[in-house]
């Protein structure tokens, strides 16, 4: 089976959501304008289209950066001393199961605060842990990079390939800063 890759994936989304509604608000202009139908499909079709792009973005709204001032305020932050927290959200909300052939993806957001706004990049490790069932943990990565105050987010997809055996995993990552380090688990089902 061939694995599609994260990419490809939320472009697909993407462009199924802009296509759906294009069409949609075509059908509906079309039904709606009884004076002039080809006039009332473009217009649907462009209010459809606007609508899909509207819903995209909303939906992929947490792999948008997130300022430091909005950050602040939604964290309540009171700027006393460093502040260095990991976000992790699957990004399949409604997908409870994978199967083979799939990625398991997550976003992976690095909150960094201080109490001054510094616009310079700090450097940040992220590392990334299978947890077995026993309790031990495999390593999957170990990446520098630099981030800026406020959210910055980070795409991990975890590909389902034919070794992966049926079963609970849980994912630990751990972000590690000279500020501090935080770490967050994930877990998802393969079918």
């Amino acid at each position: 089976m061939a694995m599609q890759s994260p990419k490809a994936s939320v472009i697909g989304t993407t462009v199924k959501n802009i296509a759906t509604g294009a069409i949609l608000g075509a059908l509906a202009g079309f039904l709606l304008d009884k004076e002039n139908r080809a006039r009332g499909a473009i217009l649907g079709a462009i209010a459809g289209a606007t609508a899909g792009t509207a819903y995209s973005v909303f939906a992929t709204k947490d792999l948008q950066k997130e300022s430091y001032e909005d950050v602040v305020k939604r964290l309540g932050y009171k700027g006393d001393g460093s502040l260095i927290r990991l976000e992790v959200k699957n990004t399949d909300k409604d997908k409870q199961y994978y199967k083979q052939g799939e990625y398991a993806n997550f976003v992976v957001k690095v909150i960094y605060l201080t109490p001054k706004k510094d616009d310079e990049p700090k450097p940040v490790a992220l590392r990334t842990y299978l947890i077995n069932k026993d309790g031990s943990r495999i390593l999957l990565g170990n990446d520098e990079f630099f981030v800026l105050q406020g959210g910055t987010p980070i795409i991990f997809s975890f590909p389902i390939c034919s070794l992966v055996n049926s079963g609970s995993y849980t994912l630990r990552f751990e972000v590690i800063s000279k500020e501090g380090t935080d770490g967050q688990e994930a877990t998802f089902v393969v079918n």
